[in-house]
């Protein structure tokens, strides 16, 4: 399994890559400010 790091994955096009990432079967870490964003 591949890992992916994503920076500003909170936002609205991060979030829709995360999901899409996941579903393709990637690992993924998000890295954000935490200021705002939707939750996964």
């Amino acid at each position: 399994m591949k890992s992916i790091l994503i920076m500003g994955g909170s936002d609205f096009i991060g979030s829709a890559l995360a999901k899409r990432l996941i579903k393709c079967g990637y690992q993924i870490d998000i890295l954000t400010n935490g200021k705002k964003g939707n939750r996964l």
